[in-house]
């Protein structure tokens, strides 16, 4: 039978929380999971962690994904999050591949900008492809980041997002057990 969630559920869920805030906290900064055994053919296990985390019964989920089914079910067997085909209904995207509008996603209220959806984008690499340098707030002057894998116009989608703020969505670039967030107050810079 497979493993449902974490295998120790207190530990690794602590664990993987102080992560992702970790993450958030230093945005641009690299942050890897430790509990890598995870694995779902179109899952790395830095989205699994975020997923087994951050998503509840409460929580609408959009996938972007050639194995949208797979991911779905996976997602319901392990969180019970319910999924939707509305973007703007979702807490949550899970990106596995294809290109992205950040427009088309909830970028929230006046009143609620944390009613935002949370970008999970899964990229090919995160060592390897085109150099950004990042600046805004958790950023002490500036962050170099090399990324390959991501959506088109990245540069500019990014930077166009960050100019609705405190509107707009917020990013976690995920591959393999790595970690990188970007929330929407960053721009790039360069």
């Amino acid at each position: 039978m497979e493993q449902i969630g974490f295998k120790d559920k207190t530990f690794e869920s602590q664990e993987a929380f102080r992560l992702i805030l970790q993450a958030t906290s230093y945005p641009g900064k690299k942050i890897q999971f430790t509990n890598d055994y995870h694995s779902l053919e179109n899952l790395n296990a830095s989205s699994i962690n975020i997923i087994f985390t951050l998503l509840d019964l409460d929580t609408n989920v959009f996938i972007q994904s050639a194995q949208e089914s797979n991911i779905s079910n996976f997602i319901k067997l392990h969180t019970g999050a319910p999924i939707t085909k509305n973007k703007v209904e979702s807490d949550f995207a899970v990106v596995t591949d294809g290109d992205l509008d950040f427009d088309s996603f909830n970028e929230g209220l006046d009143q609620y900008p944390d009613k935002a959806t949370t970008l999970i984008i899964q990229i090919h690499s995160m060592s390897q492809g085109e150099d950004f340098v990042l600046s805004g707030p958790g950023i002490k002057n500036s962050n170099l980041i090399t990324l390959s894998g991501i959506p088109h116009n990245f540069k500019e989608k990014v930077n166009a997002n960050s100019s609705k703020f405190p509107l707009g969505v917020d990013i976690f670039l995920t591959c393999k057990n790595e970690l990188i967030s970007l929330p929407r107050t960053i721009k790039i810079i360069n």
